[in-house]
């Protein structure tokens, strides 16, 4: 009885010092370098206690109420902040196997040894669990005053969070900002342009654009021709989904010499595919097709599926703009199978959506209202806050031959 009680009795203590809600063994067991089984079974005797609620294989929710495991938390607790490190290492890992092509800045990511999500889908998989976690973790984080921590995490949440631009990754980049200010990071700058992102998807222009602009104001004198160039996107961006093409289309063009100095072919290959987007906003489809057709061609050598996929797809819809909806089928055609099974939901209802699209443009409704209701079955199993994008869908399917004029909405066109 003494044997079984000693170690639950220290995971009282451990589950109480948890980030989040949401306890599994891998975390607690690597925090405190005990056996798995050891602290599974450990679990399991707290679940028989009362204080944990099993929620699936090796998953148990805390149970506060009534149980006064609060008298375990300690403040500046050398485990807590174990816990939060592997979060933090594990959410590093898989942002870096969604999206393995972006620049990083945190030093987590040089010091990635283990590789555990051999996809992106096991990535997003290990995320959806782990999401509610990491945002308590940056949470603690910041309470506790460990910014080294806080800032990274930002970082580490950008990839498997910006599909949405939830809540969560707002709050997870404002929180951010005020610790990488704090350790005189470059990272305060990202996080700036970042923010403008999601505020000009979630149409919030005004607050956008302010971001954006700071971005642009701190990296001119941070030295980093990347950054700067990142950040004047990032405002080019805001501009576009405000309605302001010609300053989108001014930031563009200043961030085409910095583009350039990089030598990177994928940066380049970025810069086109946001002139396309510019210039089918304003109604320049002859030149947005030459600039989305020359980013694709380069994507197409750089690994990037996933990019060269959102490439293809924006010059599909360019395509149907102009009326040339077996040219847009072609594009879509192109598209890798891998870069579909690596996407996110939102990417794939915008793909089919374009399909749809293209095949109604032809007179094919059959195949029309195949591809939209697979968007809408994406939307409703996946997305399901996403009213928006099923808004968009159902009207068109209700259009089925396309005998009036599509509807374009605005976050389609996205500069990232």
């Amino acid at each position: 009885m003494t044997s079984n009680r000693e170690p639950t009795v220290g995971l009282e203590h451990l589950v109480a010092l948890h980030p989040g809600a949401e306890i599994t063994a891998v975390p607690l067991a690597a925090a405190t370098h005990q056996a798995l089984d050891e602290v599974r079974r450990g679990l399991a005797d707290l679940v028989a206690q009362g204080l944990l609620l099993p929620i699936g294989v090796d998953r148990y929710h805390r149970i506060l109420d009534g149980h006064g495991l609060s008298k375990y938390v300690t403040t500046a607790h050398p485990v807590r902040r174990a816990m939060i490190a592997w979060y933090l290492t594990h959410a590093a890992a898989a942002d870096v196997a969604i999206n393995p092509h972006s620049r990083r800045y945190s030093p987590v990511y040089q010091g990635l040894t283990a590789h555990p999500f051999p996809t992106a889908r096991a990535a997003h998989t290990w995320w959806a669990h782990a999401q509610s976690n990491i945002v308590a973790a940056q949470q603690v984080a910041s309470d506790e005053g460990w910014d080294d921590l806080v800032y990274q995490l930002a970082e580490a949440v950008w990839n498997p969070l910006r599909a949405t631009y939830s809540d969560d990754l707002v709050h997870t980049l404002r929180v951010g900002v005020h610790a990488a200010r704090r350790s005189a990071h470059l990272l305060e700058t990202v996080f700036h342009a970042r923010l403008a992102y999601a505020e000009s998807v979630r149409q919030r222009h005004e607050s956008a654009i302010a971001a954006a602009t700071h971005a642009v104001h701190q990296a001119s004198t941070c030295g980093d021709s990347g950054v700067q160039a990142m950040a004047l996107s990032a405002r080019a961006h805001a501009h576009l989904a405000a309605g302001q093409s010609d300053p989108a289309l001014a930031d563009l063009t200043a961030a085409l010499p910095l583009e350039q100095k990089s030598g990177s072919t994928r940066r380049m290959a970025l810069w086109r595919r946001r002139m396309g987007r510019v210039y089918t906003a304003t109604g320049d489809y002859n030149l947005a097709i030459q600039h989305l057709h020359e980013a694709a061609r380069l994507l197409d050598g750089t690994g990037d599926h996933l990019t060269h996929a959102r490439t293809l797809t924006h010059l599909a819809e360019t395509r149907l703009r102009t009326g040339q909806p077996i040219q847009a089928l072609i594009a879509l055609r192109l598209i890798k199978s891998t870069a579909i099974s690596d996407a996110t939901p939102r990417y794939r209802v915008h793909a089919l959506t374009i399909e749809g699209q293209a095949h109604a443009q032809r007179g094919d409704t059959t195949l029309a209202d195949h591809a939209y209701s697979q968007a809408i079955a994406l939307c409703d199993l996946h997305l399901p806050e996403s009213t928006r994008d099923r808004t968009h869908v159902h009207h068109l399917r209700d259009q089925q031959a396309g005998t009036s004029r599509p509807r374009w909405p605005a976050d389609d066109l996205t500069l990232q």
